[in-house]
């Protein structure tokens, strides 16, 4: 009998993790240009959407601030046209739609104002809120699709046109191919408002002859009060206790005031004053003779310009018959404050649509993100592949010696999650610091005081996973065909 031949097949042995990681490393540094090449790919991907993020969060918390801002430097205004203006229908309905939010504080002074009870005021502010979601709807609707829509229909006009039946399925019939144009709520939603849009007018009308009533009855008592004088005049030199019983009359008639708020408004009235007395006289011409004397300017300037220019010490002596230095001072730090709120109020209203934007991209830097995304997939894929091609003796070798398919997806995987990590990470901080550079440039140091940290941390943690989860995808195919080689194929090629 012939002698039997025992053949010793032994396991399979993967490598720890530790080792696969040194392997990784060493491959990477090996190929260091074709490394590059792929870790390139993810740093511009990684910085172009870190960017984009960076820029979207300093945009809408500096707009936010300004905002804040701008609004304190008007409170003033605000305010006295408040209680003492009665607004209009339209702006009444924007007034109560910015109650819709849920703020009960509104809720409450609308009630007390009016002596409605709360429960009308609160149909009447949600009605309003779904009037201002459709005003805006249309406003902001492409000029093509609005005069198919609605022709050279405006506001409201729109409401009452589509008031027919028949009007209402013919907008439907042309709405329903747009696919780009979302109707809030639907086709449904927009006929349920157009059907009580009447009764919500007549209640709004209702509604604002009940304020215009409780505003001219203020006016009146301010007035009486005052004894005849301008009420800001009298406000404005009032001290804390005539301050104070004006702000209990104001309550009294169910307006949300506190002394807090008074005081303010008493500041910006003084400053206000004082602003205009001295423009009245720079604008004398002893007062603009001397002014271009003194500063030895051949240009006439405007009291706009003029007024910043107030600390200095020229101005003083031309206007210190007239105004001492800390009135001068505090006018110049007012104008110039006001300077700086303006340019920063300009240079936003050009980016309004990432700050007005729901999420933190608008859907035009999404696409643009999204495109940049497949492009940097397809270089990174075809890199490994390319990898892969220059290493088939090395893969064969890997495989006699016994590794396994996994092992071989694995590594090259990790591999590229290796520079996804590196890309990532520097790709963050690029693109980080080109929208820092960007955004400086643009708001100056007031893009620190509205510093959206926790949200660019987020951005960064977003950003660099991105960049990972964009290098291991990309690897998946290239990694699957190097995992699946026959070892004596790979052998053959030269």
């Amino acid at each position: 009998m012939s002698k039997r031949r025992t053949i010793d097949v032994r396991p399979q042995v993967n490598l720890s993790l530790a080792k696969t990681f040194r392997l990784c490393t060493g491959g990477i540094a090996h190929r260091l240009l074709r490394s590059f090449l792929t870790l390139a790919v993810v740093v511009l991907a990684v910085a172009f959407f870190m960017f984009l993020l960076s820029e979207s969060m300093f945009v809408r918390s500096t707009a936010a601030g300004v905002s804040g801002e701008i609004s304190e430097s008007r409170l003033a205004t605000s305010l006295f046209n408040y209680l003492y203006e009665a607004p209009p229908s339209l702006m009444m309905s924007q007034r109560l739609a910015a109650a819709a939010q849920g703020d009960p504080q509104a809720l409450d002074e609308y009630v007390a104002v009016t002596g409605w009870e709360r429960g009308r005021v609160k149909a009447l502010v949600d009605a309003s809120a779904r009037e201002q979601t459709y005003l805006v709807f249309f406003e902001e609707m492409p000029v093509g699709n609005r005069l198919v829509l609605v022709r050279k229909l405006k506001g409201r006009e729109i409401f009452r046109h589509f008031g027919d039946a028949q009007e209402q399925s013919a907008f439907a019939d042309r709405i329903t191919p747009m696919l780009d144009i979302e109707l809030p709520g639907g086709m449904t939603g927009f006929r349920a408002f157009l059907a009580e849009f009447s009764e919500s007018m007549r209640e709004l009308d209702a509604f604002a002859l009940e304020w215009a009533s409780a505003v001219k009855a203020l006016r009146q008592e301010s007035e009486t009060t005052a004894g005849g004088a301008d009420v800001v005049g009298w406000l404005r030199q009032a001290d804390e206790t005539v301050l104070a019983s004006w702000v209990d009359r104001v309550q009294a008639r169910g307006f949300d005031l506190d002394m807090d708020v008074a005081q303010a408004v008493q500041v910006q009235l003084r400053h206000l004053h004082l602003t205009s007395r001295v423009s009245r006289e720079l604008n004398k011409a002893d007062r603009v003779s001397g002014w271009q004397k003194a500063f030895k300017q051949r240009k006439r300037l405007t009291v706009a310009q003029k007024l910043p220019m107030l600390d200095d010490d020229r101005a003083f002596e031309l206007l210190s018959d007239t105004f001492t230095r800390d009135e001068l001072d505090a006018a110049a730090a007012q104008a110039r404050e006001q300077t700086r709120l303006s340019v920063l109020e300009k240079r936003l209203s050009g980016k309004a649509e990432t700050g007005a934007s729901g999420g933190a991209l608008t859907a035009r830097q999404g696409f643009l993100l999204l495109i940049s995304f497949v492009v940097c997939m397809v270089g990174i894929a075809n890199a490994m592949l390319m990898s892969i091609t220059e290493r088939f003796r090395e893969i064969a070798t890997m495989k006699c010696l016994g590794a396994t398919d996994q092992y071989i997806l694995v590594q090259f995987m990790m591999e590229a999650g290796l520079q996804g990590i590196a890309g990532g990470v520097l790709g963050m901080m690029i693109g980080f610091a080109i929208a820092v550079a960007k955004n400086s440039a643009s708001f100056g140091a007031t893009l620190f005081t509205y510093w959206p940290g926790g949200y660019l941390l987020s951005s960064a943690g977003v950003s660099m996973a991105a960049g990972v989860l964009l290098a291991v995808l990309a690897s998946i195919y290239p990694s699957w065909s190097a995992s699946r080689m026959v070892p004596m194929e790979a052998m053959r090629v030269e």
